[in-house]
């Protein structure tokens, strides 16, 4: 969708910094006051889809981006594949030594630089992955389970209390980057967005983290485009992360024939998927797999994957994940069983003109055409992820 405040910028550059796991109401204030702020519905509740969708403009099911296993295919365009812009990738979540899976991903080749702005000349297009809200919370030093078995007798509102802190400290990196942009005299010249890959559960279903049935605590993330020009507001316009290349693409002028993945003029509402595979023992590969619409005022999700397999995703976040025992805690694990045991759910006040059980069919049906590929992920990859939660 296309936001009339972003015409007319005469911008050389584009820089995207994702902060990782921002929820849309932890959006700290002093951002809001940066610039335009756009209530943004999230393509994925997991990372590797959600940044393959803001980099092609499409969703899920056309890039085959599932996991950190996936790679998208060389043949779908990118935000990194504009002729004649200097286009780069650095990731700053962790360790900057260039392991995290998200490189392979989105192919682009590994890099261990801490200044994404290092050796940046213009005109440009660079994205960066940033620490944001996700876990470990606040400023641990370790990692997210050490986290989570440190406080796994704290009360709730201490965690929640930690995760918006983290936000606040990664603001801090934010306004460094605004601050080196004009140190470069870079500023006037480039749109700067600021945006998350999905949000995070803080015991809302009775679940944590942001892996499993979807809620609007995960689709909701904030998008803030920043730039001397624009004004310090909030607009109401619908926009998800399938908007963002289009954003880009209209705003440098390129890609003129880019537009965002929607169909049939559905320009009032945006999908979100979460799909995520397991070796089942005796059984082999087993998937679960949730689809869901979304306007501004709620969304309905669904799920046809079988009652028995989602009863492995319950007992996986009572017994094994790294927070089993937040989950396990009677004021949580009720809400956690109902959030799994539910094959349709609405949310908030969406007021669809049209039935979301043949809407969610049909759209993921027409969009289901690519191929996934796929890497094996080295040592250092699966390690990262360990300290990062998600294994």
């Amino acid at each position: 969708m296309p936001v009339p405040e972003l015409t007319n910028l005469n911008i050389e550059n584009v820089y995207v910094y994702v902060a990782d796991a921002v929820r849309w109401d932890s959006l700290p204030a002093e951002l809001r006051a940066r610039g335009l702020t756009i209530k943004t519905i999230a393509a994925s509740i997991h990372s590797p889809a959600s940044f393959a969708s803001i980099v092609t403009g499409s969703y899920p099911p056309t890039h085959g981006v599932t996991d950190f296993e996936s790679q998208l295919p060389e043949t779908l365009r990118t935000l990194f594949d504009c002729d004649g812009y200097n286009t780069d990738f650095v990731n700053t979540l962790g360790p900057a030594d260039g392991h995290d899976p998200i490189y392979s991903v989105l192919n682009q080749a590994p890099d261990d630089r801490s200044d994404p702005f290092k050796n940046v000349s213009e005109p440009f297009i660079l994205m960066e992955r940033a620490q944001g809200g996700h876990a470990p919370y606040g400023q641990h030093g370790g990692t997210a389970a050490e986290y989570f078995e440190t406080h796994r007798n704290a009360p709730i509102d201490t965690l929640r209390d930690s995760y918006q802190k983290g936000i606040r400290s990664d603001a801090e990196q934010f306004r460094d980057r605004l601050e080196t942009l004009e140190e470069n005299g870079w500023l006037s010249d480039t749109l700067v967005i600021y945006t998350s890959d999905h949000g995070e559960l803080l015991g809302e279903g009775g679940m944590f983290g942001h892996n499993g049935p979807i809620r609007p605590e995960l689709v909701y993330v904030p998008t803030v485009f920043v730039h001397p020009r624009l004004p310090a507001q909030e607009v109401e316009v619908p926009f998800g992360h399938t908007d963002i290349l289009s954003t880009v693409a209209e705003s440098l002028n390129v890609f003129e024939e880019v537009s965002p993945e929607h169909h049939d003029n559905r320009t009032n509402r945006r999908y979100s998927f979460y799909e995520t595979e397991f070796q089942l023992p005796g059984f082999g590969p087993q998937t679960m797999r949730y689809k869901s619409v979304w306007n501004d005022d709620g969304g309905a999700v669904l799920t046809e994957t079988p009652r028995w397999i989602r009863a492995i995703g319950v007992l996986d976040d009572l017994l094994d994940s790294q927070q089993r025992f937040l989950t396990r805690r009677r004021a949580f694990i009720f809400n956690l069983l109902n959030s799994y045991r539910a094959r349709r759910q609405q949310f908030g006040s969406p007021e669809f003109k049209f039935n979301t059980k043949t809407d969610l069919e049909t759209v993921y049906t027409a969009l289901n055409t690519s191929v996934e590929d796929s890497v094996e992920l080295s040592e250092e990859a699966c390690n990262r992820l360990h300290d990062l939660g998600y294994k």
